[in-house]
């Protein structure tokens, strides 16, 4: 017998394959439920992707949010990149500023291999810029590299007198 939620107590026949037919079905020999295997392919999937939107990596934005006016124009921008994947091919990481609609290829730090840099122009007169970075990055897969990007949250620079 089979106690469902509604206190009835039922056989496991027809009505537990009834209740629970659209995931699983059951089999009276073995006395368990066993998952179909279209559905164990999406829930597979649904972990796979959990475990890849888990947290794996992160951009860090280490560029202050106000900065003095600059008499070159010139404005240091600066974002950490980190991932935990063993899979994530080091060397073909590139960071890439995106300012006004604009991609700025990014320099690595020569003493940290996870941080880059670059110094961007903001016109005169400008009180207030949106920027995001973009990393670009390569990840092994069986053998083959396969290519990825990762965008981060908006971010906003004040330019001070």
């Amino acid at each position: 017998m089979y106690e469902f939620n509604d206190g009835a107590s039922r056989d496991y026949g027809t009505d537990v394959k009834r209740e629970v037919g659209k995931i699983f079905f059951f089999t009276e020999k073995w006395g368990v439920f066993i998952v179909r295997k279209h559905m164990l392919r999406k829930m597979l999937l649904m972990c796979a992707a959990a475990v890849l939107a888990s947290g794996c990596s992160s951009i860090t934005n280490l560029t202050p949010s106000q900065l003095p006016r600059s008499d070159s124009g010139l404005y240091p921008f600066e974002v950490v990149f980190e991932s935990k994947a063993t899979a994530l091919a080091d060397d073909s990481i590139q960071a890439y500023l995106i300012l006004d609609d604009q991609m700025i290829k990014m320099q690595r730090t020569p003493l940290l291999t996870n941080r880059w840099e670059v110094l961007a122009p903001i016109p005169v007169g400008t009180e207030s810029v949106s920027y995001r970075y973009k990393i670009n990055y390569q990840w092994k897969d069986f053998g083959k590299r396969r290519e990825n990007s990762r965008l981060s949250e908006p971010f906003y620079l004040n330019v001070t007198e």
